[in-house]
């Protein structure tokens, strides 16, 4: 939603101010610069006249740029809803035509509206609606799993006579029928229709009791079929076609059951959108009622500062001009009543300047002409003292650079003698100055990154050890920010441990203080674990 123009509008008021407070001192300015103070509380006045129309410019663009942000939201919304709905009618006309082909235009359906919830989801308009729409995003997985699920034990119970265990279990059945009619067995036959009854009961009302029956049937035939007139063959050719059938009869009842509860299952889920889609659609009409409101209540107020500016411009306008004729007025007044006076031969006028423009000038030089002679005198004095102040002030700073000279040759020579024993270390040793940009890297450390070149090159793009000195810490640091506030803040010694590439380097860091205390800069100490992380890890 749009921001505030009260930080625009708080910069304005402190322009005025500062231009209100150097009316005080517009005594000071020449002629030019009191004309140019006018000019410029005038181009003040109109920039700040500028600054408001491009404000309410900036408010009615951001005002129909949410307005096209919450449309599309809507859109979006009512497209998932469309769509949702069209998945509704595809899952029932499936589940009754039983069309295989009706599954891809589902699975489209399905896709889109996951592909709707994540474009709002990239960019929700209110933290409300992100979550409405991760809960839609939750209940859609759910709801398209247990549509597979169903689908697959449609699938696996048969889509018709010649497909799944109701194909397996009518062929069996009509093989052992066929087998049992060429041998004219009547008992065999009644038991056989008996079951293909309780079978045609069970595919209308998969019920415990029909299986049951069933199984208690089967026991009968078989028994039947052991005291038949049949040969072995025969016999053992309807025996495996019974078991079959026994098992396809199960495990079809199986699946039925199966997609029964799958299938009330992603009812229950898809009756979870309605509301969802319901509080997105009222989502949208609160947030454009929301968005006009906002844009109504900030032109309002940019409107009633634009009023503002005009009358504060033109008032401080008047003052000033009314100010700056007393300031030219009185000082020609007094310059013509002082030169009056010294044509008449009186010196002891009280000139009183007040100003520092042409005017106070005209008035200095008469008040110069009328104690020249003391002005001199006391203009020599003052030279005089002058003089002595400087020539003290100078003595002052030939000793403080002689100092400064001392100092800055003790440190070097100190500088020297740390950088000769740090060569000489073996471990890795990089110097940092107070600023954290690296001053001093010992040969160890040089090293260490010509070594691991490669490897710090994918963590750091563009490393290269042979310039290191002169970079800031971030050269060697994936994490500049959290890194620079922990160098800046260092009281001791810290050791932590960072992984460029396939390398595992430890790295100990210490301030460096001077004498008083001040921070002057770090030392980093670095180490390659990574043969030694290798070896533990073996």
């Amino acid at each position: 939603m749009l921001d505030s123009p009260h930080v625009h509008h708080t910069s304005r008021a402190g322009a005025v101010a500062a231009v209100l407070s150097s009316l005080v001192s517009l005594r000071n300015l020449n002629l030019a610069g009191k004309f140019g103070l006018i000019s410029t509380i005038l181009i003040i006045g109109f920039a700040a006249l500028g600054a408001a129309y491009w404000q309410v410019t900036t408010v009615n663009k951001r005002a129909s740029t949410d307005i096209e942000t919450i449309n599309h939201f809507g859109e979006l919304s009512d497209q998932i809803n469309i769509r949702f709905l069209e998945m509704r009618r595809l899952e029932k006309d499936f589940i009754i035509d039983q069309d295989e082909s009706l599954l891809a235009q589902h699975e489209a359906a399905l896709r889109a509206v996951e592909g709707m919830i994540n474009e709002i989801l990239q960019n929700p308009p209110t933290e409300g609606s992100g979550s409405l729409l991760e809960d839609m995003q939750l209940y859609l997985g759910l709801y398209e799993g247990s549509f597979k699920e169903m689908v697959q034990s449609m699938l696996e119970a048969g889509l018709d006579e010649n497909h799944g265990y109701l194909g397996q279990l009518i062929g069996s059945a009509n093989n052992i029928f066929q087998l049992i009619s060429s041998a004219a067995e009547v008992q065999l036959q009644n038991s056989l229709l008996t079951m293909r009854q309780y079978e045609r009961s069970f595919i209308a009302a998969p019920l415990t009791e029909y299986s049951d029956a069933m199984l208690e049937e089967k026991g009968v035939l078989e028994a039947l079929l052991a005291g038949s007139e049949l040969d072995e063959d025969t016999q053992l050719f309807i025996r495996g076609d019974l078991e079959t059938y026994a098992t396809s009869f199960l495990a079809y009842g199986d699946s039925v059951r199966r997609l029964t509860e799958n299938r009330e299952t992603f009812s229950e889920v898809a009756l979870e959108f309605t509301p969802i889609l319901d509080n997105l659609r009222a989502t949208k009409t609160m947030l454009l009622q929301a968005s006009r409101a906002s844009a109504n209540a900030d032109q309002g107020r940019i409107s009633l500062v634009f009023v503002g500016i005009i009358v504060l411009v033109g008032t401080i306008v008047n003052v000033a001009f009314f100010s700056l004729s007393r300031l030219i007025s009185r000082p020609l007044r007094q310059a013509v009543d002082v030169s009056t006076a010294i044509a008449d031969g009186r010196l002891n006028n009280r000139i009183e300047i007040t100003s520092q423009d042409e005017t106070g000038e005209l008035l200095m030089a008469l008040r110069n002409m009328q104690e020249q002679l003391l002005a001199q005198q006391q203009q020599l004095q003052q030279k005089m003292q002058e003089a002595r102040r400087n020539a003290e002030a100078s003595n002052r700073m030939a000793e403080e650079q002689s100092r400064m000279a001392e100092e800055n040759a003790r440190v070097a020579t100190a500088n020297g003698r740390i950088r000769q024993a740090l060569d000489g270390v073996s471990s890795a040793v990089l110097m940092l100055d107070a600023d954290l940009r690296i001053i001093y890297h010992n040969d160890a450390a040089i090293t260490m990154f010509r070594r691991g070149h490669s490897d710090m090159a994918r963590s750091l793009p563009g490393f290269d050890p042979e310039k290191i000195i002169g970079q800031s810490y971030d050269y060697l640091y994936t994490d500049a920010l959290v890194e620079g506030q922990l160098l800046r803040n260092l009281r001791s010694s810290q050791s932590s441990e960072k992984q460029l590439g396939k390398r595992t380097y430890r790295i100990t860091v210490s301030p460096v203080v001077d004498d008083s205390g001040q921070r002057i800069g770090t030392v980093a100490e670095w180490q390659d674990r990574t043969t030694e992380i290798a070896v533990e890890n073996e």
